[in-house]
């Protein structure tokens, strides 16, 4: 069997279950709209990606196009190379002689190891050699702005920082192979076997990678990429073809002979496409990067391919986290504000709700208080009913009248002080009841109320008064002695048989402290506030056993309150109980 507390805690469960189901329900969509929005929003992302990728794929095939279709560039050997508008920041231009040897670029002898002992690449060469604190900051420098340094010993550092996989960010293969398509000609036969030493030995470098700066390292020809592709149009440079192209997987190009037999043109290879990537090609929206990737297997999209199976232009964003970083920005948020919004609907439902309950259980306390009182009013009324019709009837013994009369008299005034504190209640609560007070002695007062109840109750617990006669105030005497009488009563419903009461009269605090004892079972802590508001009564067993309407305290409070007093208990379970009345003195 359930007990009053286990349902209220059910009650207030279901609500909290019922209150709460729409936040979470608000919560859930806006979650589901919140992931929806994040997966259009990357949607967004990678079709604006690929529509980048695409303008650089036509892009590229456009230039390629003009390439193709332009005036080839003069070059001499007085004046050298023109200028060539043709150009593009991918292509390297190329001359070749009738014979096919290469004219440009120019092939540099090897040259001795400089002294450069007053440069700043010098500086940072021995500050790298010195294994300083800032050796980091060494490495950069080195790699940003010495490419063509060499050390004591006469080797480039360039390779060596860049192969020590060490510097940050570190140096990928495309880099490297674009370094050896400008120096690997000005390495001598013992330095480049040195350099394919140190690619073989790189942990940096996947096999495939390995293999293509090894072949990129070649012999010593200006650019190994360029010659060796410059090597397999031998045939086409011997039959005089007025026009070579080609598209292979490592490279493109275009080369034209002029009227002195020369061949000139352009050609598209992995280090010129790495140079290029360096230099800030292609032009992209600031928040995208672009990125060359060498590798056998396309990249994922989107991307450009640039050598046909060889070499890919992948394009992303600057920040890739941004999105996921806005998104839980954005969880966050919505957990805060879905908390928030639980928190005000459980709360404005919660005040409802406990509105409702106490209407209903004010409905309820009304509907027992009319039973009380019916009860109340009842057995008054059917005593005076019984003992009228015995003298109405002549059949009461002449020694037994004037007892029947006593009886008629002391149901009547029963009844009629059933009826006063009724009617009295009701004014209080209609706050149409007048005070009329005036300065007399409090002793007085509470004495003839103690006389009134035992007079009416000659069979209840003794009575002991302790009253300070001197103490007076203005005070409404009836009003008091109804309020003496109420916590009089309620000490013989509760209080044990044969146990004395004590009341109390007391100056205090500017005004008079009056206080009624009992030695009964005691008041819990709970019920110690709620037993003053009208038709409360003690949830314990004794309280719904006993008759009473519940309407008692609540006119000793009103009585307090008409005289600017207090009323309070101190109690404790089965321990008594003192009612405390503090009525403000005439001094205030």
């Amino acid at each position: 069997m359930l007990t009053r507390g286990s349902s209220k805690v059910r009650e207030w469960g279901l609500f909290l279950l019922v209150a709460s189901l729409p936040a979470i329900a608000l919560g859930v969509l806006a979650l589901r709209a919140l992931r929806n929005e994040e997966a259009a929003t990357r949607r967004e992302m990678q079709l604006q990606l690929s529509q980048a990728a695409d303008q650089q794929r036509q892009a590229f095939a456009a230039e390629l196009e003009r390439l193709s279709k332009a005036e080839l560039p003069i070059w001499s050997v007085e004046s050298g190379l023109s200028a060539w508008p043709a150009s593009a920041p991918f292509a390297e231009v190329v001359v070749l002689s009738a014979a096919g040897r290469v004219l440009h670029p120019p092939v540099k002898a090897t040259s001795p190891p400089v002294n450069q002992s007053q440069s700043p690449c010098a500086d940072l060469a021995e500050a790298l050699a010195s294994q300083g604190k800032d050796e980091a900051e060494t490495q950069w420098q080195i790699l940003q702005r010495c490419p063509s340094t060499r050390t004591k010993a006469g080797r480039f550092l360039w390779p060596l920082v860049a192969l020590d996989g060490r510097s940050d960010p570190p140096v990928d293969a495309a880099e490297i192979g674009a370094w050896l398509d400008q120096h690997a000609h000005q390495m001598g036969a013992a330095e480049r076997a040195a350099m394919r030493l140190e690619l073989q030995a790189s942990a940096g470098l996947t096999p495939a990678e390995r293999r293509k700066l090894v072949t990129a390292l070649g012999s010593g020809s200006p650019s190994s990429l360029v010659a060796s592709t410059l090597v397999r149009r031998q045939a086409a440079i011997a039959a005089e073809q007025p026009v070579i192209a080609w598209h292979e997987p490592r490279s493109l190009g275009r080369l034209g002979q002029t009227p002195t037999g020369d061949y000139t043109g352009f050609v598209v290879h992995i280090g010129s496409l790495a140079k290029a990537v360096r230099g800030g090609w292609p032009q992209l929206e600031p928040t995208m990067r672009a990125k060359l990737v060498t590798s056998p297997q396309s990249p994922p999209a989107p991307y450009v391919e640039l050598l046909a199976g060889g070499a890919y232009l992948a394009i992303a964003w600057t920040d890739p986290d941004a999105v996921a970083r806005q998104t839980q920005r954005s969880h966050l948020i919505l957990v805060l504000v879905a908390i928030g919004a639980a928190l005000v609907a459980v709360g404005l439902a919660a005040l409802l709700f406990a509105r409702m309950r106490a209407e209903r259980r004010l409905s309820a306390l009304r509907t027992d208080f009319v039973a009380a009182v019916s009860h109340e009013l009842r057995t008054p009324i059917a005593s005076l009913r019984m003992l009228a019709e015995l003298l109405d009837e002549d059949r009461v013994e002449p020694d037994e009248r004037a007892e029947v009369h006593r009886a008629l008299a002391r149901e009547a005034k029963r009844l009629g002080s059933t009826v006063d504190r009724l009617l009295s209640f009701s004014r209080m609560e209609a706050r149409k009841l007048t005070s009329k007070q005036r300065p007399v002695a409090v002793a007085t007062v509470v004495a003839e109320a103690v006389d009134t109840f035992l007079e009416r109750y000659p069979d209840a617990a003794p009575i002991d008064r302790q009253l300070d006669e001197t103490v007076t105030a203005p005070i409404d005497g009836p009003a008091l002695r109804m309020a003496l009488d109420n916590l009089l009563s309620n000490a013989r419903k509760y209080a044990p048989e044969g146990k004395p009461y004590q009341v109390r009269v007391e100056a205090e605090g500017g005004g008079v402290r009056i206080a009624v004892s009992d030695q009964g079972p005691g008041i819990s802590r709970r019920d110690q506030r709620r037993i003053f508001r009208p038709f409360e009564r003690a949830d314990d067993r004794l309280s719904q056993a006993t008759e009473g309407a519940g309407i008692g305290l609540s006119l000793v409070r009103h009585v307090a309150t008409s005289h600017g007093g207090t009323v309070r208990v101190e109690s404790e379970p089965n321990g008594g109980a003192t009612f405390i009345l503090w009525l403000r003195g005439g001094d205030d």
